[in-house]
């Protein structure tokens, strides 16, 4: 149990209560005061840390590192493979395609089941290259596209897999399968690129230089495990932890305050965001702009999971920034669609009629406050970078 709290002083650190669910919504405002313990003294009673927070500053550094230079073209800046989309969910892999050239990427390709192709290239936009596979009669990728997508897979910095893909099929199963076992390059793996290969198979194991990420929410997370979700949300850190150590792989376990835990058994906390990412979709965001900044890091050598807590972080403050741009503009209750984050606010925009109210003025405040917060982070750490990936 916990009380709802205007203010809350811890000393020297914040505790995982502070951080995590049910309580970290319950702080009010948060202040770390410093008492005078000095690092030695921690470092010798507490050891390395291993549950740690995602600063703002490791994300302002990480942008600086990986900025353009004014002589930058395209094959210098990441080649992304999304195998994604299916009969009726073409959505989930256009967005993830967008959000992976928004996040920096060079050149984004799609390979998808033929019969949807053309679905596809009007929604994902002009700038992304879509290739048509073989598919199954139920609409999943055949197993006899394996030579092709591995040759397309060599020649690029990083590939996910996932958004929108079908694979309840025994041979899309071991088409995915085949896929991770003989990897080159960075894998993302997401939605039924999860569910596909659950339970986890334990001779699949990440290593460093072809690490595996992947993506669940709480569900997926148990299906990989073959558990249940409350066992997963009785100890999300131990949990994810458990499963990236054994099996050397980088788990971001999703919901509020998402979670990055590393082979190495260090997890860290992503403490922003809010309830406006519980859409459809936002999973689909998420994944392409993992892969479109860990294209850069491979480039640029840098740690998977500096990269990936870098993109959470990036998601949740820009779904600030829309979310209040959204309370401003009607002051009622909004909710955010996930094609919002990837493009035009107003595009995920979806308000209900509302009586007259005495204190709408005040929501109105409120939410521009959100959204002048918001924004005002997002501008202070990232602008430089948009900048120049669009410039």
């Amino acid at each position: 149990a916990h009380v709802e709290e205007d203010l809350t002083v811890t000393f020297t650190a914040p505790k995982p209560a502070n951080v995590l669910p049910p309580a970290a919504g319950s702080n009010g405002q948060l202040i770390i005061a410093p008492i005078g313990t000095p690092d030695w003294l921690m470092a010798r009673e507490l050891g390395e840390p291993v549950l740690l927070v995602v600063e703002r500053e490791e994300a302002g550094r990480w942008l600086t590192e990986t900025a353009r230079s004014w002589a930058a073209h395209k094959g210098e800046m990441g080649r992304v493979l999304l195998i994604a989309g299916s009969r009726g969910t073409t959505g989930a892999a256009a967005m993830a395609a967008r959000t992976s050239l928004l996040a920096g990427a060079g050149l984004v390709t799609v390979a998808t089941p033929a019969s949807v192709q053309g679905w596809l290239v009007g929604q994902a936009g002009p700038e992304v290259m879509t290739i048509g596979v073989g598919e199954t009669l139920g609409g999943g990728l055949s197993l006899g596209s394996l030579g092709e997508l591995r040759e397309l897979a060599e020649r690029q910095t990083v590939v996910a897999i996932g958004p929108g893909l079908a694979s309840s099929e025994s041979e899309s199963r071991s088409l995915l399968h085949a896929l991770v076992e003989g990897r080159q390059t960075p894998l993302i793996l997401d939605a039924d690129g999860l569910n596909g290969l659950s339970p986890w198979p334990a001779e699949l194991r990440g290593e460093e230089e072809r690490p595996i990420v992947l993506t669940p929410h709480v569900g997926e997370m148990a299906r990989l495990l073959g558990t249940s979700t409350s066992h997963v949300l009785s100890d999300r850190v131990g949990v994810a932890r458990e499963l990236a150590v054994r099996q050397g792989v980088i788990v971001v376990l999703k919901g509020a305050r998402t979670l990055i835990a590393g082979p190495d058994g260090k997890v860290w906390i992503n403490p922003t965001g809010n309830a406006g990412m519980a859409t459809a979709g936002s999973g689909d965001v998420l994944t392409g702009l993992l892969a479109g900044l860990l294209a850069l890091a491979a480039l640029w050598r840098l740690a998977a999971e500096e990269a990936l807590r870098l993109s959470a972080t990036f998601t949740w403050l820009l779904a600030c920034v829309i979310a209040g741009a959204l309370l401003c503009a009607d002051a009622t209750r909004a909710w955010l669609a996930a094609e919002g984050i990837v493009g035009d606010p107003g595009a995920g925009q979806r308000t209900a009629p509302a009586p007259a109210d005495p204190k709408a003025p005040l929501r109105f405040v409120a939410g521009a406050a959100w959204f002048t917060a918001g924004l005002a982070g997002l501008a202070a750490f990232y602008y430089g970078y948009l900048a120049r990936v669009h410039g």
